[in-house]
């Protein structure tokens, strides 16, 4: 499916907004304030793609953007776990 310049942006900003607010309320998990919007912005990417190869991408845009904002936080969580876990074991 070919998506606007409109779409993508939204993605990218509603990625931005999930990581944003995973940093905002799990400060161990925070990567700092751009890292956080530009990493959600990547995972909200992440996720509108994983939506998209499930074949369920477009249905409505309620569902394009609830998945590219879970996709950033999750994605930023993940980072922050693993910033986390490595910063532990050194």
């Amino acid at each position: 499916m070919e998506e606007s310049a409109s779409q993508i942006f939204l993605q990218l900003a509603t990625g931005a907004v999930g990581g944003s607010v995973v940093g905002m309320l799990f400060e161990r998990l925070s990567l700092g304030l751009i890292v956080n919007a530009v990493a959600g912005a990547i995972g909200g990417a992440v996720g509108c793609l994983t939506l998209e190869f499930s074949g369920l991408a477009g249905v409505h845009l309620v569902t394009d953007l609830a998945s590219s904002t879970m996709g950033g936080a999750v994605f930023v969580a993940a980072l922050g776990v693993a910033k986390s876990s490595w910063i532990r074991n050194r």
